[in-house]
């Protein structure tokens, strides 16, 4: 006696879904077999380079799939913002580099890298400030878990870090983005401590703009 297939609406979806699975599988294994970088080159893009990268050049790095690609994209991202492309030095990757590693040691958080801190990311892209104060500052406690603060309530202390530049003190490619007055006067960032973290608290801008002015014109 033969048996006749089954052809009912389940058993059809039940076929689909099984190709659809299949499909899937094939497709992730074929993403995670093509994409075969070393150690280092894999985690490139988490590291201190995140504070100069463009979305653009983030989509560029997650395409490669293998170390010669890798090594490719990395050496084009210096290149766009090396100031002496005519000779072999970058002394733009010199100093963020080096910069890295002061940051590092200086500003670690817990497991997290000093570099990728914030005030990590103002060493990199800025370099040391001239000046470096320290004070605390009366700000009201907040009462609500949305952060509105209790008017007629009490109030806190916060321990505030500050940090001048002067205008030689800035990188050249940055000075010409700012307002006269800071092109004359200098900058400050702000950051303030609140437990074991450091965070920005004023001069997220000044950092924007050094991502900008990092790259070089085409």
């Amino acid at each position: 006696m033969r048996s006749t297939p089954l052809a009912g609406p389940c058993s059809r979806q039940g076929v689909l879904a099984a190709a659809l699975l299949s499909a899937l599988l094939v497709l992730a294994c074929s993403s995670a077999a093509t994409r075969s970088l070393t150690p280092g080159l894999d985690v490139w893009l988490e590291g201190p380079v995140r504070w100069l990268m463009t979305p653009e050049e983030v989509r560029g790095f997650r395409r490669v799939r293998d170390n010669v690609q890798a090594v490719a994209e990395i050496e084009a991202f210096w290149r766009r913002r090396d100031p002496t492309p005519e000779d072999q030095e970058n002394p733009f990757r010199t100093t963020f580099q080096e910069r890295a590693i002061a940051a590092d040691r200086l500003y670690a958080e817990g497991n997290r890298r000093g570099s990728l801190s914030d005030r990590g990311r103002a060493l990199v892209l800025l370099g040391p400030p001239r000046v470096l104060r320290y004070r605390q500052r009366t700000v009201p406690a907040l009462a609500a878990p949305d952060g509105a603060a209790h008017p007629g309530g009490r109030t806190g202390l916060i321990s505030e870090e500050v940090w001048g530049y002067a205008p030689e003190d800035l990188p050249a490619a940055l000075r010409p983005l700012l307002e006269p007055e800071e092109q004359e006067g200098g900058i400050e960032l702000v950051f303030a401590t609140e437990g074991r973290r450091t965070y920005l608290t004023n001069g997220e801008g000044y950092l924007e703009l050094m991502r900008k002015a990092a790259r070089q014109p085409n």
